[in-house]
């Protein structure tokens, strides 16, 4: 069959072509390096075609003047870890970094990512094990670092802007759990060696402070002043990315004088083995013995933050967001666990 209806998009040298044949809207253009590529739609969808032919010409007509190819999703990773990544803290470069490499499927040019390659993304994901959430914040990673080459003038649009990665219900797993207070002070009890003093205190602090354990493993002593009887959590360990400082609960200073009393290097919880903090893994370890020690059941992705929503449940939504650092309700909100004393209590007030 013979091209119909054939329309050529953009200025020389950035022309995109388009036609109708055997029943598909085609579009053709060359690259920087004169290969050609083509992409096509079913015939019903040829308005659509056509937009795209005319948003990809001025997009290729724009960069022409700059040269070179417009770049993938890899290529783009330096350029924004460059621009942005002064303001990062470690454990988000990390992250980052990680990412990208979940995302090394991505091969075309940035403005060829479409919805069908993120659904195609998530499916690889998902075959592979990665848990829900993981996907879900490598899928915003993408749209951010589009966003990014938006703003830089690498894309005329963000082509994933809208795309928006949702867990089926019937997968949704139950929010992590929080310790008890008589959880927290039998661990405790079971950690009962000199050697296991990092996982002692560091429980009796995410018991008071309900720090997140990353900014707890990271402080230093610099950071704690037994004379105004205070403590500060640096922004770069911190997920809000603030610096701030809290009162010194009395166990939490009885803690940490016993830390006093090992006292190495810089660090609070400094390693045995290597001149920085001791690694997430080995605190982790002494948790999982402290928990079958004192016959407390292991539910999963509970950890040190059940810790966390420990201290929001004993102070309640408002001030316990205040205390662990929050800047929204909402967010506290979903620390919130059912209490069935607290249950009881309501029952007797109503029944008063």
């Amino acid at each position: 069959m013979t091209r119909r209806d054939a329309r050529s998009y953009g200025s020389h040298g950035a022309t995109v072509n388009c036609w109708l044949e055997d029943g598909r809207v085609w579009c053709e253009w060359r690259d920087s390096h004169k290969k050609k590529h083509t992409r096509s739609w079913p015939e019903d969808k040829a308005a659509e075609a056509r937009r795209w032919a005319q948003l990809y010409a001025t997009e290729r007509t724009r960069l022409k003047d700059v040269e070179g190819p417009i770049p993938t999703l890899q290529e783009l990773w330096p350029r924004y870890r460059s621009a942005r990544g002064h303001s990062w803290r470690p454990k988000t470069l990390t992250n980052y970094g990680a990412w990208m490499k979940q995302l090394a499927t991505l091969t075309k040019p940035i403005d060829q990512i479409d919805h069908d390659d993120l659904d195609a993304l998530q499916s690889t994901l998902r075959e592979r094990g990665i848990e829900h959430g993981t996907i879900q914040r490598a899928i915003g990673f993408v749209r951010q670092m589009l966003t990014f080459a938006v703003g830089r003038k690498y894309l005329a649009i963000n082509p994933v802007a809208t795309y928006k990665y949702v867990t089926p219900k019937s997968e949704r797993g139950a929010a992590p759990a929080e310790y008890t207070r008589d959880d927290v002070a039998r661990m405790i009890a079971a950690l009962d060696r000199p050697s296991q003093w990092r996982a002692r205190v560091m429980l009796k602090l995410g018991a008071t402070f309900g720090a997140r354990v990353n900014a707890l493993r990271h402080l230093q002593w610099a950071d704690v002043n037994f004379d105004t009887n205070t403590v500060t959590f640096r922004h770069e360990w911190d997920k809000t990315g603030e610096t701030f400082t809290r009162p010194m609960p009395d166990i939490a200073r009885e803690a940490l004088l016993e830390a006093f009393n090992q006292r190495h290097n810089e660090w609070v919880f400094w390693s045995p083995r290597h001149a920085k903090p001791i690694t997430y893994n080995a605190l982790h370890y002494h948790l999982l013995k402290a928990e079958q020690r004192a016959g407390i059941e292991h539910k999963h992705k509970r950890a040190f933050h059940g810790e966390r929503r420990l201290v929001v449940g004993d102070l309640g939504l408002e001030l316990g967001g205040e205390w662990i650092n929050h800047k929204k309700l909402a967010t506290t909100q979903t620390y919130m666990r059912e209490r069935p004393e607290k249950l009881e209590k309501a029952r007797n007030q109503i029944g008063k």
